[in-house]
């Protein structure tokens, strides 16, 4: 890990003003690399897709179950939330006064500098380095509703080690959106890879007043036992440096938006909990089922610019001639679920 060098530039004069000194780190201000995600060298890199979606089950033959407790791990990541990180050389260029203040404001943790080559892990990638943008455009009418697509690029640790993706997703309800929880990618103890996924649809309706004989008569024997609390969605960890930026420009957005909770009328009728784990194949295209939810998950090896394999190149590595696995494959409405 390289060190923060200490030189000082004479031609810099000490008291400069705060915020000239935080212009000028705004001007290092050349790289970015995500929180915790801690890259062992030679790793290989994984391209994820993941599509989730909400499927119509107009049966509904298979009732939630009141007993899930929805929660958020603590060892999770935000797609985008990304800490800034500054080239040590750069930094050469501050004078002692303007370096104090860099180490004041960043944690110790951040002052490392990464790999150029590497991608920045647990980005969101652009839509046009999706490789699912058929399959999602298939998704969006008819019986299905895409509430989330996200690609991003990481290498595979142990699951004690990965991170889980926070998830949000679909339309904002309150506090809430249609689809929450997280999910995660891994490598197994049999180095399989593995994906994993804690999501969840809350359906919220209107209450009927409680203690009426209307209420009574209305309600079965089971509904008793209550829906779950469900908790609010975690904020993306504040970005320490941009942050510093934001309150010197006296910023005042600066504060997370408060969202309005859903009205006192309102209360949590239904659950669709997708919890899932399973092994999956590198390339292949995987589709997680589920009466009233379903999800495309595909993980392509990435190729590093400068590797010799890629040549010029750099990208997902797909088998040249091989069939792509489409939504043609999805088993057809009504099916029963698969393991």
């Amino acid at each position: 890990m390289d060190t923060i060098p200490t030189l000082a530039n004479p031609d810099n004069a000490p008291g400069r003003p705060a915020r000239a000194v935080t212009r000028l780190l705004a001007a290092l201000w050349v790289a970015l690399t995500p929180v915790g995600a801690a890259i062992a060298e030679d790793s290989p890199w994984y391209q994820v897709e993941v599509i989730v979606f909400a499927q119509s089950d107009p049966y509904r033959a298979e009732a939630n179950l009141k007993s899930v407790r929805p929660a958020y791990p603590d060892n999770r990541i935000f797609l985008d939330a990304r800490d800034p990180v500054v080239d040590p050389a750069q930094l050469a260029h501050l004078s002692p006064e303007d370096l104090r203040l860099y180490r004041a404001m960043v944690p110790e943790s951040q002052l490392r500098w990464r790999n150029p080559r590497e991608p920045l892990p647990y980005v969101s990638l652009e839509p046009g380095e999706r490789l699912l943008a058929g399959e999602a455009r298939a998704l969006g009418g008819g019986t299905y509703q895409v509430l989330y697509h996200q690609a991003w690029r990481q290498t595979l640790a142990s699951a004690s080690a990965s991170p889980w993706v926070v998830v949000q997703g679909g339309r904002p309800l309150g506090q809430h959106h249609e689809l929450e929880g997280s999910l995660r990618i891994y490598r197994g103890n049999d180095g399989h890879i593995n994906v994993a996924t804690r999501l969840w649809r809350p359906h919220f309706g209107t209450a009927t007043a409680p203690g009426s004989e209307t209420a009574a008569a209305a309600q079965p024997a089971s509904a008793a036992i209550q829906w779950p609390t469900l908790p609010l969605p975690p904020a993306p960890p504040r970005k320490a440096l941009s942050a510093f930026f934001a309150l010197d420009d006296g910023d005042e957005g600066l504060q997370p938006a408060q969202q309005s909770a859903p009205p006192p009328t309102q209360t949590l009728v239904d659950l669709d909990v997708l919890e899932h784990a399973q092994i999956i194949n590198s390339r292949e295209l995987h589709y997680l089922d589920h009466p009233r939810l379903g999800a495309l998950v595909r993980v392509v090896p990435y190729q590093l610019p400068g590797d010799e394999a890629a040549g010029d190149d750099a990208g997902p590595l797909l088998d040249e001639g091989a069939e792509e696995a489409g939504i043609e494959d999805m088993p057809p409405e009504g099916d029963e679920p698969r393991d």
